[in-house]
């Protein structure tokens, strides 16, 4: 009876029907699973989670391999979490809800563009699959300490990488960068040898445009790495960290700047003669050093700034000091129309702030000439 209705018609009905129940009608004819696969699953799975996804809990093991077989075609973005709970039973070794990790590296992927797979027991064979299955894959997470960063070179359109592993090899990022096709890379964990990441990275310092590094970058690589690196970083616009390093007091090229030290009023002065490109300063700090006298030095600020002939914008600070007033009020008796400095009131606590959007590793985005 209801092979004579039309595909709207048939679609007003199963729109009614749950996951389960729409699988099951799939097994009816091959028209009326093209319909739900095409009208329904393709767009509502195209962003697919292996967790805390309510729509699949009805399905067990054999229904939800079949189901997952109809929507991988049509997966552009793919979050695996560990399947280690839920793909056996802890004493009897049999399949439980859902299948392990291999399962979800059968598949052919021609719409994947990301991959998140947060599951401890992801290896380099895995890499060699998506090689095959995933031609347009652009953004890749991986956490696991069995990815040394062998194969990912071979991945012909990775645009983003994020990798957290504690065997990491420098050669095969060379690799990777060595293809200039990577416009950004958060590395996390620990390298092997570390003296020969500081090569590797030091190589494309002129490419850096973004750079975000914490108080355990030393894990990747050692502690010098960023030693007399200023030249190098020649087209550096944007650095996010805890600690300044002595190469950031002569850099040139900042227009955002984010950082949680102790900074002297000396230093702030520096960074701002440097850096007449200088948009945004967030001060994620400790400001007893900026208290005493906060009026004499804000105002020597604002000076500074109008003496820069080729500052073409005005700079916004974003800090937890009430100064907008001291500042307004330093304009109007100076006669200034128009404000070289805007102050934004943020908070200190740093967790509360979107800038810092990891804290373990680095980080950096690239520019390719």
């Amino acid at each position: 009876m209801l092979d004579l209705l039309n595909d709207d018609c048939l679609s007003e009905i199963f729109q009614y029907l749950n996951v389960k129940e729409q699988l099951i009608v799939t097994a009816v004819s091959e028209r009326f699973c093209d319909i739900i696969v095409e009208n329904f699953w393709r767009v509502k799975y195209s962003k697919f989670t292996t967790k805390d996804d309510a729509s699949c809990n009805e399905l067990n093991l054999a229904d939800f391999q079949i189901f997952y077989g109809y929507i991988a075609p049509h997966i552009q973005e793919l979050t695996v979490h560990s399947t280690a709970n839920i793909a056996f039973t802890s004493y009897l070794g049999r399949y439980t809800k859902r299948p392990d990790l291999a399962f979800y590296f059968h598949f052919e992927y021609p719409a994947l563009r990301v991959l998140r797979c947060y599951d401890s027991q992801f290896h380099g064979g895995y890499l060699t699959r998506l090689q095959r299955k995933c031609p347009h894959l652009e953004i890749l997470h991986l956490h696991s300490s069995y990815v040394s960063g062998e194969y990912l070179a071979e991945l012909p359109n990775l645009r983003e990488l994020y990798v957290c592993s504690n065997t990491l090899e420098a050669k095969w990022f060379d690799a990777i960068f060595t293809k200039r096709k990577l416009l950004r890379i958060h590395i996390m964990g620990e390298t092997c040898v570390k003296r020969d990441m500081d090569v590797v990275l030091k190589n494309i310092f002129p490419q850096i445009t973004e750079l975000r590094y914490y108080d355990d970058e030393a894990h990747i690589a050692t502690q010098d790495l960023f030693l007399n690196s200023a030249q190098a970083l020649r087209n550096l616009a944007k650095l996010f960290c805890r600690n300044l390093k002595d190469y950031v007091y002569s850099l040139h090229t900042l227009r955002e700047l984010y950082f949680e030290s102790h900074l002297r009023v000396d230093d702030l002065f520096m960074l701002i003669n440097n850096n007449v490109h200088l948009e945004h300063l967030y001060m994620g700090t400790n400001f007893n050093s900026l208290l005493p006298n906060a009026r004499d030095w804000l105002c020597e600020l604002t000076e500074r700034l109008r003496e820069q002939q080729d500052r073409k914008c005005v700079l916004n600070i974003h800090l937890d000091l009430p100064l907008r007033v001291v500042q307004q009020d330093y304009n109007f008796q100076c006669g200034y129309m128009k404000s070289v400095i805007i102050i934004s009131k943020q908070p200190v606590d740093t967790s509360k702030t979107p800038f810092l959007i990891s804290k373990t590793g680095i980080e950096f985005a690239l520019k390719w000439s």
